[in-house]
């Protein structure tokens, strides 16, 4: 399960759309559509200059708990089966042997970055 934090966050910018957008404090859930989705992705992407992937995230986020709405019987289907919200593949650089090396081999004065040092070359191995 995701950290409660990252819920927290999508409640946030989702409270801050229906301000926003809709210029309420609140709405039903049973208000959400394809266009509230819609409008809530542009919102995520223009205001906050979110990329696709964290906006992919805010609605697996919002696409759960609509879930949660439907097994309550709050509504009858979720939204999300008609709206899609897709990944862009992403290419993470990796440290190779000798870089590792050289961040592990680093002398380091400050204690507290030696030990973040250390955890990061431990979660490396790991």
């Amino acid at each position: 399960m995701e950290p409660y934090k990252h819920y927290k966050s999508s409640r946030k910018r989702l409270a801050e759309f229906i301000n926003s957008n809709l210029r309420r404090p609140d709405i039903s859930v049973q208000s959400i559509d394809y266009k509230f989705l819609d409008a809530f992705d542009v919102f995520i992407k223009k205001d906050f200059n979110k990329v696709q992937n964290t906006a992919w995230n805010y609605h697996k986020h919002l696409r759960r708990i609509l879930n949660l709405a439907i097994s309550l019987d709050y509504i009858d289907k979720n939204p999300y089966l008609k709206f899609k919200v897709g990944l862009d593949e992403t290419h993470r650089e990796i440290l190779s042997i000798e870089e590792l090396k050289r961040v592990e081999d680093k002398q380091i004065e400050i204690e507290r970055l030696t030990v973040v040092r250390d955890i990061f070359v431990f979660a490396c191995y790991t």
